[in-house]
């Protein structure tokens, strides 16, 4: 469901209460780890059966929705197929559904790639997303105690 959510650490002390979250809950109850690559932290919710991640960012816009077949793209932002009296975004089309199947819309305002008849300084502007999988090669929590200081590093302790 879409809301506003105060984060436990955040980035920017200032903003810490953000608008408009996708919060969902898993069926396992694992951790959930996302990163953010521009200041490289790593967000985890420990142990609980919830995800946050951030919909709203500086400069782009993502939202978590669950798959709709019959919806066929209808959903995205300034859509004129929507038709008069609808919704113009994919968040106002969110109310707390459950994902089953998740669809991450990604808005990527424009590519730049300057030329000589472009005024300058114009340089070069690309936006982009990558979703990359985490957590995937975690220690099993069976894994006896003595190797457990060994989980992702591979050389001795110092």
């Amino acid at each position: 469901m879409l809301k506003s959510v105060k984060l436990p650490d955040p980035v920017d002390p200032a903003r810490a209460t953000v608008n408009g979250l996708c919060a969902t809950t898993r069926s396992r109850g694992h951790p959930y780890r996302m990163h953010d690559a521009g200041t490289d932290r790593v967000y985890q919710t420990q142990g609980k059966d919830f995800l946050v991640c951030t919909v709203h960012q500086v400069g782009w816009y993502e939202y978590i929705t669950e798959w709709r077949f019959q919806d066929d793209g209808t959903i995205a932002s300034d859509n004129p197929r929507c038709g008069h009296g609808h919704p113009s975004s994919v968040d106002n089309w969110v109310d707390g559904q459950t994902l089953t199947h998740p669809v991450i819309w990604m808005n990527v305002g424009f590519h730049h790639i300057a030329r000589d008849e472009d005024q300058q300084p114009l340089p070069v502007h690309w936006q982009g997303f990558a979703i990359a999988p985490r957590d995937v090669t975690a220690m099993n929590p069976l894994t006896p105690r003595d190797p457990t200081w060994q989980n992702g590093h591979w050389g001795w302790p110092s």
